[in-house]
């Protein structure tokens, strides 16, 4: 019943698809990400004509990338009320409304479009100029998240922080990683949707989530800003990601032994200088992804120096149960970069350290090697007294 002119938004172009329009039938295919079960609006359609009397899905299939097809269900027909097939799309009658279903409203421009009432008030600016054609400013400046003049609000007025844009660098394999900002639906198969099938599991301190192909399974469920987390891909990526950054007072509890956690500054800090000096007689030992480093009585010793934004971190406490807020690093930090290995070894998630006092006949700048029979599992430069080994 109607004539379609083109889509836009969704999930589907979140994850790239490749869609196609032929008179009244829309096609779309994946490009390389998949889209997780119950991942919300697909697409909104644009058009120009009513056609018919009421707008109907005749059919509506789904093939999972494994082949397996689906047959999706379909609500009732839209009736068309009488004048409505010239207006530019508005199916609604005259008024320049929509008629849109149960949870989405009128877009504020006239268009006809329809939005997901969801994104009224949802911290996200959806004004005159929102990316995906859903102006909300009608619906009280989209209940404070736009300014009075239909523009994007600075912050200040009470709509809260902007949401930022973040890319996070993966290795192919085991990235011990956590989240600096993350988007409102935290759901994992929200966080990790523009990975698709490259992500094959996400491991937390005691839980984890598979990647299947129906969606994410586990007892990991959602991502949380203080948490660090063991992320696996087939392949080398880059995650993108749009949303709310992590508060620099994150408040972290840590329990008795191994705990999993994050570091939420946007520089990164030297360790001595961002533990707070009432827990750090507590802390034996910091361990990040191939580096790690231990509390003597010369201070921290290992290959680990500094902390940094969206790695992941493993503090082993010795004491009860703390509580804790970093410490602002107030002197310039540097991510260290160790010299790579002459030979290759898989950075594994179930990683241990050696810390080496001394060795006989050893000078700085010698390669310790470890193996498992004739494979090469761990590798460091010696650079004198505990160094340590992954």
């Amino acid at each position: 019943g109607l004539n379609l002119t083109g889509y836009y938004g969704g999930t589907t172009e979140a994850a790239g698809f490749d869609i196609s329009i032929e008179g009244p039938t829309i096609s779309g295919n994946s490009t390389g990400n998949n889209i997780p079960a119950n991942s919300g609006l697909l697409m909104i359609v644009t058009f120009d004509t009513v056609t018919e009397e009421e707008i109907c899905f005749e059919s509506s299939t789904i093939t999972t990338y494994i082949g397996i097809e689906y047959e999706a269900i379909l609500d009732d027909c839209i009736l068309v009320d009488g004048d409505a097939a010239d207006d530019g799309g508005t199916t609604g009658g005259d008024d320049g409304a929509g008629a849109c279903e149960e949870g989405y409203v009128d877009d504020c421009s006239g268009d006809g479009d329809c939005c997901p009432e969801s994104w009224i008030g949802d911290g996200f600016a959806d004004c005159e100029d929102q990316a995906w054609g859903c102006d909300l400013t009608c619906y009280d400046n989209d209940a404070g998240d736009c300014t009075d003049d239909g523009g994007t609000d600075g912050g200040d007025d009470g709509g809260g922080e902007e949401p930022i844009e973040l890319s996070i660098g993966l290795n192919e394999g085991s990235n011990l990683i956590s989240f600096s900002v993350i988007p409102e639906d935290n759901t994992i198969g929200n966080v990790l949707l523009l990975l698709g099938d490259n992500a094959v599991g996400l491991t937390g301190e005691g839980e984890g989530a598979l990647n299947t192909e129906n969606g994410w399974i586990g007892s990991l469920t959602t991502i949380s800003y203080e948490n660090g987390y063991w992320l696996l891909v087939n392949e080398a990526a880059t995650l993108n990601l749009i949303g709310f950054p992590i508060q620099l007072d994150q408040l972290y509890a840590l329990h008795t032994g191994n705990n999993l956690i994050s570091y939420p500054f946007p520089e990164c800090g030297n360790i001595d200088e961002v533990l707070p000096d009432e827990i750090e007689d507590c802390i034996y030992a910091i361990a990040g992804e191939g580096v790690a480093s231990i509390s003597t009585d010369f201070g921290w010793v290992g290959s680990l120096t500094s902390l940094c934004p969206n790695e992941g971190y493993w503090f082993v406490n010795q004491c009860d149960d703390i509580e804790f807020v970093f410490d602002e690093p107030t002197n310039l930090a540097r991510s260290g970069s160790l010299k790579e290995a002459p030979y290759s070894y898989h950075q594994s998630s179930q990683q241990a350290f050696y810390f080496i006092e001394s060795i006989n006949n050893i000078e700085v700048g010698d390669w310790i090697m470890v193996y498992n029979g004739n494979i090469v599992i761990g590798a460091r430069q010696w650079q004198g007294s505990f160094t340590d080994i992954p």
